[in-house]
């Protein structure tokens, strides 16, 4: 089986290190229990390993961390970065290479759904024997800390088709300043992409 086309995206743009944390859950089954991600950073000579957990009712599985990467090309796509996308829902699934037809829809907007409620658990990694600096903090972050369905009606009444996600404030920063950045932790350099 071939790679996606998005996953080759996702490493090529943000790397290993967040593209882990980003596909995390692909190609899963739905019982596949807690997904954690284990990582290095180095900050000025001092080593911190940390464990990002994904906290959610069911953690993503299957094709659904796709969707989460297909919002992150058309967030890239745009002429400007800002922490809200507006998006089309057959924008979407035109990266997701899905059909476009009600069942479609409906699986791609629970699964936006889904990852506007995931929470990112970091907390510094007791198995690696190192003690972390004193500066470490761990916490919960969410990536897509809000999502508007669309199909909605304005003040004047006209039909508004277009949904939109919310991104972290800093991860949005840190894209402007040519940087993945995340749940406190720099994951490196973006790297440039065709738009």
């Amino acid at each position: 089986m071939s790679a996606h086309p998005l996953t080759t995206f996702v490493y090529e743009t943000f790397g290993q290190g967040f593209g882990d944390l980003l596909l995390a859950g692909y190609g899963a089954e739905p019982a596949g229990g807690r997904r954690k991600l284990y990582l290095t950073e180095s900050e000025a000579g001092v080593e911190t390993d940390w464990v990002i957990e994904l906290v959610a009712k069911r953690p993503p599985c299957g094709d659904e961390p796709l969707v989460l990467a297909a919002l992150f090309k058309l967030l890239l796509r745009r002429p400007e970065l800002l922490n809200h996308l507006e998006f089309e829902m057959g924008e979407l699934l035109a990266e997701l290479r899905w059909p476009d037809g009600p069942e479609t829809r409906w699986q791609a907007d629970e699964i936006i759904v889904s990852y506007a409620g995931l929470l990112y658990d970091k907390r510094v990694d007791e198995r690696a024997g190192r003690r972390a600096s004193t500066t470490s903090e761990g916490g919960f972050y969410h990536l897509l800390p809000g999502y508007v369905r669309g199909a909605k009606s304005d003040i004047a009444g006209s039909l508004i088709t277009n949904g939109g996600v919310y991104f972290d404030d800093a991860f949005i920063r840190g894209l402007k300043g040519g940087r993945v950045y995340f749940a406190g932790i720099d994951f490196g350099p973006l790297k440039t992409t065709k738009r």
